[in-house]
């Protein structure tokens, strides 16, 4: 019986009830005493807007509570994910289905989860199913339980379920009547205890087993399952399994530069390798896991390998530090970022910085591909040697070991062509900087063979000393 305050006691209750279409919500109710100071039959919904004729009943957290719960009731939810003005009966006939409901159902669960996390001791009820909010005064189990999923494997089946532990000690939840309140990091209501997990747990995958003992999967399509539902098991959760193999690996681990080639052109991706695994960057999950089959033996064996994600994170934070930044929010390669160090090209970014990587613990690899890049330091030494009329410039360029005479640039150089082929067949990149230093120095040279520069000329060699080591420019000095 709904009731507006008439001088009566009252005390502000929080109840869970199940919406036809919504799921399990809670909402906030003042529910007036009997003289005797029993619940009475008499209760109110209030709102963040309603409430406060009720302060004296209330603090600071009913408050925090109240306006969370506002978020969840369904005239709230209505018009929060249909824009048109709407009746409630309508919108769940007409345009309410299973995919609005998996959109909405996840937020709803992240507010119950924050009510949950604050309500602590306040007065908590189950609601009857004609909505009186203090039928059945409910509490919350003080710590959190764990679930043990099992594995079964037979020469017929795979038997699969959960167990459930609360105190150390086993609590029997199938056909109980026990009900999953919040798939998000499960809780389930069972009697008239709220329980809690020590890990996320995802209510689904409690719910099968609320009215049956097993999942039972055929030997036909085990591998199928295997690979997809009992890898993604073992990730997150305790498993114990009978009847296949799961083993525990803790690598050092090292971080990978690779270089791949799109389309789109040259990228980077972060990788780390543990022992004999290699994962990409990006993983959520502390352990990873890979499957093997021994057909002679008919042995699955389940890999857990133990990551490190603050490591791996520091790893990226160092590549960002250097330039680098993802392409996008999706992806997870790499580019050098124009903003932060100016430079655009992949191959030039990584030359520059392998050094810095190698001592950081970096390896630095290629994909496999027709074209091998040369990927390592590169320097130009140039001397000038005097001569009556003209200077004489010996210029080498070093790509790593390989020492190529600068004049067999001078195509490359003067038709910005950047790829230039070293004698083991790698192809080596050209410094963005060489095309616009160095240009001058093909263009005034006398001949096409060899860089000889005619002594009026001496304003080029001027301009690239800065570029050259001290004695090089002493010697300008004393040419002049």
């Amino acid at each position: 019986m709904q009731q507006t305050k008439d001088n009566l006691s009252y005390k502000l209750v929080y109840s869970l009830g199940e919406h036809p279409y919504l799921g399990y919500l809670i909402e906030p109710h003042i529910v007036f005493l009997n003289a005797n100071g029993s619940y009475s039959l008499k209760y109110k919904r209030v709102f963040s807007n309603t409430v406060d004729e009720f302060a004296d009943k209330l603090d600071e957290t009913d408050y925090k509570l109240i306006k969370l719960l506002d978020e969840t009731e369904q005239t709230h939810v209505i018009k929060r994910y249909h824009k048109k003005a709407v009746r409630p009966i309508d919108f769940f006939a007409k345009i309410f289905d299973k995919k609005l409901y998996d959109y909405i159902r996840p937020k709803l669960d992240n507010k119950l989860l924050k009510v949950l996390d604050l309500i602590g001791d306040k007065p908590l009820f189950l609601m009857s199913k004609d909505g009186y909010p203090a039928e059945q005064q409910l509490h919350i189990a003080p710590l959190p339980a764990s679930v043990l999923f099992h594995f079964r494997r037979s020469e017929e089946e795979t038997r699969y379920f959960p167990t459930i532990k609360y105190d150390d000690n086993r609590i029997e939840f199938m056909f109980k009547d026990a009900q999953v309140v919040i798939n998000e990091q499960a809780w389930l209501l069972l009697g008239n205890t709220l329980y809690h997990f020590d890990q996320a747990v995802e209510g689904k995958k409690l719910s099968p087993f609320l009215n049956k003992r097993y999942i039972s999967v055929p030997r036909g399509t085990e591998k199928k399952y295997f690979e997809t539902f009992v890898c993604g098991l073992i990730e997150k959760y305790h498993v114990y399994a009978e009847g296949f193999d799961i083993k525990t690996y803790q690598h050092e681990a090292t971080p990978i530069i690779k270089l791949v080639h799109l389309n789109t052109g040259s990228q980077l991706q972060l990788l780390f390798q543990y022992g004999p695994y290699l994962f990409e960057s990006g993983g959520e999950h502390r352990v990873t896991v890979r499957m093997t089959y021994d057909e002679s033996e008919d042995l699955y064996t389940f890999h857990r390998i133990k990551r490190s994600l603050i490591w791996e994170e520091k790893q990226f934070a160092l590549l960002e530090k250097l330039g680098l930044e993802k392409i996008d929010k999706l992806f997870s390669n790499l580019i050098p970022n124009e903003h932060n160090g100016g430079e655009t090209n992949t191959l030039e970014w990584l030359s520059r910085h392998q050094e810095q990587l190698l001592e950081s613990g970096f390896q630095v690899i290629q994909e496999e591909s027709a074209k091998r890049y040369f990927i390592g330091k590169t320097v130009l030494d140039i001397a000038v040697e005097e001569d009556n009329d003209w200077f004489d410039v010996k210029a080498v360029a070093r790509f790593g070991p390989y020492e190529i005479p600068f004049i067999q640039l001078r195509n490359n150089i003067l038709n910005n062509i950047r790829e230039f082929v070293l004698p083991n067949g790698e192809i080596a990149i050209i410094p963005e900087e060489w095309f616009a230093q160095y240009q001058h120095l093909f263009h005034f040279s006398s001949t096409k063979n060899e860089l000889k520069l005619n002594k009026v000329h001496i304003g080029v060699l001027n301009d690239i000393s800065e570029h050259t080591s001290l004695t090089f420019t002493r010697k300008l000095e004393k040419t002049c």
